[in-house]
């Protein structure tokens, strides 16, 4: 006998994806780093740029920035003052100028001057890391790789009500977002995450009514039950959850 269709609050989170991607294909954002055709060297730069900082603020300095310096050996040349002045708009400036002079160092000299995706030690290139490296390998090199920033772990913890705020639970949440992987669609799937924290699933008055990962998510199913069972709701008048308190 054929099995009917799955209640919507049993979908397993493995299979999230195709709910996701529908979603980010209306609703995702544009940036050239997500070009068809963008360099790895681009893409390395930019996932740099965008630590601690918001997209929008990153595309117009990223644009000056690989203009004025379009190979890693430009950066390397260049003197690190020259640098900071360019970057002053994001912060940091001056963390960044120092490790973007140290990447380019290493990979002239040691990979000749060209950013691979693959490349060995691209996790341990100074300001680099986890983050940067898997972005880099995932949207240029097409690995099969989760794809962790802030937003992602945000998404991440409340799916499955885990702290993303504790740094002990790093760990775990980049082995939950890596079963939450498509066999296909990665880098796009990866790309969903990033913009459903940014744009929905944000720190405070997330959007849980909007999400379509909400009947599976475990703050979201929580809180949209809370509305729908609140006498204020019933008389008309809208909730507002100022942030999600409800994870453990």
């Amino acid at each position: 006998m054929e099995e009917g269709p799955r209640p919507r609050g049993l979908i397993k989170k493995r299979e999230a994806a195709p709910e996701l991607l529908k979603w980010y294909r209306k609703h995702g954002r544009d940036f050239i780093w997500r070009e068809e055709g963008f360099s790895s060297y681009g893409s390395l730069i930019a996932e740099m740029m965008l630590q601690k900082t918001q997209a929008k603020v990153v595309e117009p300095v990223l644009k000056e920035f690989l203009a004025r310096y379009p190979t890693v050996e430009s950066i390397h040349r260049a003197p690190r003052k020259e640098i900071e002045k360019l970057i002053k708009r994001l912060g940091l400036f001056r963390t960044r100028s120092k490790n973007m002079k140290k990447v380019a160092k290493i990979i002239v000299e040691k990979y000749g001057g060209k950013v691979g995706a693959s490349m060995d030690e691209l996790a341990e290139l100074p300001g680099v890391g986890p983050y940067v490296s898997s972005a880099v390998r995932c949207f240029k090199g097409e690995e099969r790789v989760p794809v962790l920033d802030a937003n992602v772990a945000r998404v991440v913890g409340r799916l499955y009500g885990i702290d993303y705020r504790d740094p002990k639970h790093q760990k775990e949440l980049w082995g939950k977002a890596e079963g939450l992987l498509p066999r296909k669609n990665v880098k796009e799937f990866n790309w969903a995450l990033i913009d459903l924290g940014a744009l929905v699933c944000k720190p405070s008055n997330p959007k849980c009514g909007e999400c379509p990962l909400r009947s599976i998510c475990h703050v979201g199913r929580d809180k949209i039950a809370l509305v729908q069972s609140s006498p204020t709701m019933r008389k008309g008048k809208r909730i507002e959850f100022e942030t999600c308190t409800d994870v453990v």
